[in-house]
């Protein structure tokens, strides 16, 4: 075939050619001038390619990007390499002496790289590499690495590397369960010591922050449940771009419902962020209780329903 050839795969991968000579049913072949739309939208182009088996394609001078592409300028990064293999058993996809290029500036050599095709099954590795810049951090380079724990856990740890702090290590966790879901996400800083304008003065200290929550089924009619939001101090998660709440609430709490009735006893705690806001005024409520009953009819139709609350505050 010659001439604007494509070919559609049954994973959903798009070949395009300007040339394609195919043998053996079209298990073996050669294409020059390769380009390849995969079906996450990331592309790769190769100035030849070999269909070594039904499954196997070897690519000569290859690219590889999944970001979107414009005319005028190189993508934010792409992967080069001489020599790339593409195992659609396997699900993988493998470099020799491949390239890291960040708008088209070489920053990483590897003489061996893998990651999978778009169509393998969820696997530990890392993900795509973040670049930012901030007025008050600097330059701020993230490498998430995605961990695989099972089939209904997971988890992400992201070390950054900040040019005017120094290195942040940033974490999320999530797992399911047979009657609940649970999220941990935190963060953790070995950052240096400023005054209350925000000027550097000597000396370090340890800056986080940790988000969570998690809800379980005790029965058909009851459940427990926790969400968590705390920091160290007021200003960190703005700083880091982590939220802009000027109050974090957190609690713990039992409820349960049944026909037309309900109960919850529920301790909650808060941490306020603004300047103005004084610990030792910020109350902590344990417990707070509310409940609803209400009686079934009686033989006129008439319904008795109770509602109450109750709440203990403290301070300091």
């Amino acid at each position: 075939a010659e001439g604007n050839v494509s070919m559609l795969q049954p994973n959903g991968d798009v070949f395009f050619a300007d040339y394609v000579q195919l043998s053996s049913n079209m298990k073996r072949g050669v294409i020059n001038h390769f380009r390849a739309r995969l079906s996450d939208n990331s592309v790769f182009a190769a100035a030849e390619a070999k269909k070594e088996t039904a499954t196997t394609t070897d690519l000569t001078r290859a690219v590889y990007s999944p970001c979107k592409l414009c005319t005028d300028s190189d993508p934010f990064w792409q992967m080069k390499s001489n020599k790339v293999t593409v195992d659609e058993v396997e699900k993988r996809i493998t470099y020799r002496n491949a390239r890291l290029e960040m708008f088209g500036v070489p920053v990483f050599y590897t003489p061996y790289f893998v990651h999978p095709t778009p169509d393998a099954p969820a696997q530990s590795g890392f993900l795509t590499p973040q670049y930012a810049h901030d007025d008050n951090l600097g330059t701020i380079i993230e490498t998430p690495y995605y961990w695989r724990l099972g089939h209904s856990a997971e988890a992400i740890v992201t070390p950054w590397y900040l040019s005017d702090e120094g290195l942040l290590l940033e974490t999320e966790y999530r797992q399911l369960t047979d009657g609940g879901s649970y999220t941990l996400s935190g963060s953790v800083t070995d950052a240096k010591n400023r005054d209350v304008d925000g000027n550097e003065i000597s000396g370090r200290e340890v800056r986080g922050h940790i988000y969570a929550n998690g809800v379980e089924s005790i029965t058909d009619y009851s459940r427990v449940g926790f969400n968590i939001a705390r920091s160290t101090d007021d200003t960190y998660l703005r700083r880091y771009g982590f939220g802009d709440q000027r109050v974090l609430f957190s609690d713990a709490y039992v409820e349960a419902a049944q026909n037309r009735n309900y109960a919850v006893v529920r301790a909650l705690a808060i941490q306020g962020l603004r300047e103005t806001d004084d610990p030792d005024r910020t109350p902590l409520v344990l417990p707070s209780i509310e409940a609803y009953y209400e009686t079934d009819p009686l033989s006129s139709g008439i319904r008795f329903h109770f509602f109450g609350n109750a709440q203990s505050i403290t301070r300091d």
